[in-house]
């Protein structure tokens, strides 16, 4: 799986002198190139829109063996196991890797119509009652029909109940 980093988020004055003080021999604002991309594959593809997506790896606060990130929650033991964490006076807190899946959809002309940010699923689980967790590779999570189309289902829901979603 590939690992992306994400840049620290700037404010809007930080934006507007990051480009006041860019040179003319310096590259152009990535989101007009991002545009101007985008306006090249809808045309070359003859779309009416492009849907980006970018698949991110994060780490997720596991609590009582539920590990939750980007407004998803996700088991990463068997009900039993679940049981017993949560009658555990103390629950140990740390984190798993997760994925989370940044989708952007964009007009042929390049502007953008619609975002959404949602947690994809737990890179980690626990089998049977042992206290180590195995690494799950994405392609055994995509191997789950059920849940990903389960995952789809409710990230589009959202487009679904955008206050524009009519001119979709």
């Amino acid at each position: 799986m590939a690992r992306y980093t994400q840049a620290p988020a700037q404010t809007p004055a930080q934006a507007a002198a990051a480009n006041r003080t860019r040179g003319p021999n310096r590259p152009q604002d990535p989101a007009t190139s991002e545009q101007r991309l985008i306006r090249t594959l809808a045309s070359k593809a003859r779309v009416d829109a492009v849907l980006e997506a970018h698949v991110i790896e994060v780490q997720a606060r596991l609590n009582r063996l539920v590990a939750g990130w980007d407004g998803v929650e996700e088991p990463v033991a068997g009900k039993g196991s679940q049981t017993v964490a949560k009658l555990a006076l103390i629950s140990p807190r740390s984190a798993v890797p997760a994925t989370t899946v940044v989708l952007k959809l964009w007009d042929s002309r390049g502007n953008l119509l619609w975002t959404n940010r949602m947690g994809f699923a737990a890179l980690a689980v626990r089998e049977g009652m042992g206290s180590k967790l195995r690494e799950r590779p994405l392609s055994e999570v995509l191997r789950n029909r059920t849940g990903v189309s389960r995952w789809l289902a409710a990230v589009f829901s959202s487009l679904r109940s955008a206050p524009d979603a009519a001119s979709f």
